[in-house]
């Protein structure tokens, strides 16, 4: 009877703290809770004083165990790339363009000075022959020496622009050009082309959009 009176205090004493202590560590408790002194407690309720006191992945905000914030989201990039094309054009503006102002001047000047001059109909007609007529003034009897430096100097002067026009009107250059607009959204295989052409009947004009597969 002694025996069994032991056995029951005992168990009186030890039973309530059994019951009392619902867990051990954290792993014991549930629903982000944690372990504190035997209890499943939340872990928001939780003071701490760095953020190695809280739970993983909370942080010590204002004393208390805080859940962090979840990250924002990344932005589309929204990129906008201009689509260019190659396209060859025929002729140099630059090169032909400055030649045909050099020898429209100098064989307009042979013409008007040997006329203002004095000159007969034939030195006149050798005055209008492009970039040789200074040289054959050069020969002509009636030719007179103060003339012989203005007609070499035109000569030179049309023959060059006579050359760099030519020239010009020879040579082809490439050169890109915009064609339209890709709009990229990120990583994407496609893109979106504007491009203009012509919409509905051959009569109408306007943009396309279409998929470009990259």
């Amino acid at each position: 009877m002694k025996h069994s009176v032991i056995i029951i205090v005992a168990l009186a004493v030890l039973i309530p703290g059994l019951a009392h202590a619902q867990c051990e560590a954290d792993t014991d408790c549930r629903g982000g809770r944690v372990c504190r002194s035997g209890e499943c407690v939340d872990a928001a309720a939780q003071s701490c004083g760095k953020d190695t006191d809280c739970p993983d992945p909370m942080l010590c905000l204002e004393a208390r165990c805080t859940a962090p914030a979840p990250a924002p989201s990344a932005p589309s990039s929204g990129k906008k790339d201009i689509v260019y094309a190659e396209r060859q054009s025929s002729g140099i503006p630059e090169i032909w363009v400055p030649g045909l102002i050099t020898f429209t001047l100098a064989w307009g000047a042979t013409i008007g000075i040997t006329a203002g001059t004095g000159g007969q109909g034939d030195q006149i007609a050798f005055a209008a022959i492009p970039a040789f007529g200074p040289f054959i003034l050069l020969g002509h009897e009636r030719t007179g020496d103060d003339y012989i430096a203005p007609l070499i100097l035109s000569g030179v002067f049309q023959t060059a622009g006579l050359g760099f026009f030519i020239a010009g009107l020879a040579m082809t250059k490439t050169e890109r050009v915009p064609v339209g607009v890709a709009l990229q959204d990120g990583p994407l295989p496609t893109r979106l082309v504007v491009l203009p052409g012509p919409v509905g009947t051959l009569d109408s004009f306007g943009l396309n959009l279409s998929l470009l597969n990259l």
